[in-house]
């Protein structure tokens, strides 16, 4: 997809692995385009240096685009939430964009929309969470996995979860 965001168009794409969007400008809407860098990842592979085998998320296929609402710019996009990459949760997230057209790759919160920190105090629903791994988790393309990794909603599987947690996931919200 393309977008014109500062006085340049944007291309917004998955690349490699397919589980980050990438952004690319031109001067020209027909090209040539010229790579610019990641903007989210929905392991946050790349994420301060974060390497494929320290994904926080199983990863698979990404896709979405850039829109400004009120003043401020975000990244829709999506994650996987069982088996495959055919179950999927929308996300949102805010990104800065320099003057010079430039996008630092952004992390993956339980934010979207909300302004402001989480409350410490009652509870969240656990398809917020932004981080569910338990240290190994794959990366999963047109796929369905067998294996029991972990998932944030799995139908009448909870039982594998509660297990996969109590041996030692990592399951927090961010921000």
């Amino acid at each position: 997809m393309t977008v014109k965001l500062c006085a340049n168009p944007f291309k917004i794409t998955p690349i490699e692995n397919s589980n980050e969007l990438c952004y690319a400008t031109s001067q020209n809407y027909n090209g040539p385009y010229h790579f610019g860098g990641t903007i989210i990842s929905n392991g946050d592979v790349g994420y301060h240096g974060r390497s494929g085998e320290n994904r926080t998320n199983q990863t698979a296929n990404d896709h979405g685009s850039l829109a400004c609402i009120k003043g401020q710019w975000y990244i829709f996009h999506h994650r996987q939430t069982h088996s495959g990459t055919f179950s999927r949760q929308a996300c949102a997230e805010p990104v800065r964009i320099a003057e010079d057209g430039s996008i630092v790759q952004v992390e993956c919160t339980s934010m979207g929309f909300h302004r402001g920190a989480l409350e410490t105090k009652g509870s969240y629903p656990a398809i917020i969470s932004c981080v569910l791994t338990n240290g190994a988790m794959p990366h999963i393309t047109n796929t369905l996995i067998q294996e029991d990794i972990i998932f944030s909603a799995r139908p009448k599987m909870w039982w594998v979860l509660l297990r996969l947690i109590l041996s030692g996931a990592f399951v927090p919200y961010r921000h």
